[in-house]
């Protein structure tokens, strides 16, 4: 015979493509709280994400102190107070979501409230400003460090600054920050607010306190105000380094660089401008350098009645007699023996490229593009070289001297040439021409 029985089964069905649900919030975050938050304060808001819509559970695995709750919202959940802080701690918890009890994710969250010694000191700087070298390619500029009152007492400072896309920090040691401003190719004046709040320490406390990386979060007291820094750049164009003079100014021993920066270099502005007969804001000192007991100003003028800049040789004919201000003017730095064999001397100014010195006195620092001053020779007949040194042992097609007495021959090839307007005919910066001469027609110039 065979004996017959029976068991009841249950078999669960699922699709083993499911997801778990997960966090959006990174993963072991730190949250640093200078202060005790009240009970029911939102400690942080975790968002989540869960691909198969299904019912999901939270939990805290590991609250020692059942100081926490969780408040759940359809896309995130808020982690609540619910016990009083009274003294510096530090809470580890995990946090865990489970889809349907089958799948689950954990996230890690380091709690800090650290309430002594902590002091918020008053941001030093307020005011940046410079002028800027728009038209370079660069991603990213330094503005310089960020500096706090009584700054070398501090064992540990921290800067914290409001969500601002055109600016970010860089923190390069327990007690120096940098200020980084990110370029979009602006073409005129900006001007920003940017707003910050600091805190520092005096003594030295634990690393796992004071670590700061892209996963910390820092909390300040809400009594604690936004300080703010003012900053104002202005664009340096092409046409500025063209169209510009070199003052020479002697500084009195007594004055410091920062002073005359300050001081006086407002006064030299106004000075400039009603000698020449603009607004103020038309006079641009956009860079400067000290050297020895002189400084170098490079000035460019903007027209008061067009968008251009005026010719440099007509500021130096205003300004050459004005020597009550100045030492000494240049429009170029050709000396008598820069080319040889006849070349034609060009000189011209480059900005050295995102390099910048900074000014800082009290509340304020200014930025001053880096320059140089370069030479350029235009050869003629058979020579070439940096300084046409250099002798062809070929026929140039210039040899001839096809072109017109206020022109130049330009070697485009062992055959052809082209005919360029000499911009500057004085080699000597005492010598000036009284008319500028200009191309009447690009393809074929003449020269007037």
């Amino acid at each position: 015979s065979i004996l017959l029985s029976s068991i009841n089964l249950t078999i669960y069905v699922r699709n083993l493509n499911d997801n778990p649900p997960e966090f959006l919030t990174k993963n072991f975050t730190r949250l640093l709280y200078l202060f005790y938050p009240l009970i029911n304060t939102i400690i942080y808001k975790i968002e989540f994400i869960d691909k198969d819509p299904s019912n999901l559970t939270f939990e805290i695995i590991n609250d020692i102190f059942t100081a926490y709750t969780l408040r759940t919202y359809l896309n995130s959940i808020e982690l609540i107070l619910i016990k009083s802080i009274v003294h510096n701690r530090e809470d580890d918890l995990i946090i865990r979501v489970w889809d349907d009890k089958i799948f689950f994710s954990d996230l890690n969250l380091r709690i800090i409230y650290y309430q002594d010694n902590i002091e918020f000191p008053r941001i030093l700087l307020q005011t940046i400003d410079g002028y800027i070298n728009f038209e370079e390619n660069f991603l990213t500029m330094n503005l310089g460090q960020l500096f706090t009152e009584n700054h070398s007492k501090y064992q540990f400072i921290y800067f914290n600054l409001i969500s601002n896309k055109n600016f970010y920090l860089k923190q390069l040691s327990n007690n120096q920050t940098e200020l980084y401003y990110r370029s979009f190719r602006q073409i005129s004046p900006s001007e920003y607010q940017i707003h910050l709040t600091t805190m520092a320490i005096k003594e030295s406390i634990s690393d796992t306190i004071i670590h700061n990386n892209n996963n910390t979060k820092i909390f300040f007291p809400s009594t604690e105000k936004l300080q703010i820094i003012n900053i104002h750049f202005w664009p340096i164009y092409h046409e500025m380094l063209e169209q510009t003079i070199s003052l020479i100014i002697n500084i009195n021993s007594n004055t410091t660089y920062e002073q005359f920066i300050i001081y006086n270099l407002p006064t030299i502005r106004q000075t400039l401008a009603q000698i020449i007969d603009v607004n103020i804001h038309h006079v641009h000192i956009y860079t400067y350098e000290l050297k020895q007991n002189h400084i170098e100003l490079l000035v460019a003028v903007l027209h008061s009645t067009s968008k251009h800049y005026i010719n440099k040789e007509i500021l130096y004919n205003k300004l050459k007699n004005s020597t009550n201000i100045f030492e000494k003017i240049l429009f170029n730095q050709c000396q008598s023996n820069s080319c040889e064999n006849n070349g034609q001397c060009k000189s011209y100014i480059s900005l050295l490229y995102n390099q910048y010195e900074y000014i800082y006195y009290n509340t304020y620092q200014r930025l001053i593009p880096k320059y140089k001053w370069n030479i350029k020779c235009s050869c003629r007949n058979y020579y070439y070289g940096e300084r046409c040194q250099f002798k062809y042992s070929k026929q140039s097609p210039c040899s001839s001297n096809p072109c017109l007495p206020m022109e130049k021959c330009i070697e485009e090839s062992s055959t052809l040439y082209s005919c360029q307007c000499i911009d500057e005919l004085c080699n000597y910066n005492n010598i000036l021409r009284k008319n500028s001469f200009e191309c009447i027609n690009i393809n074929s110039p003449t020269c007037r």
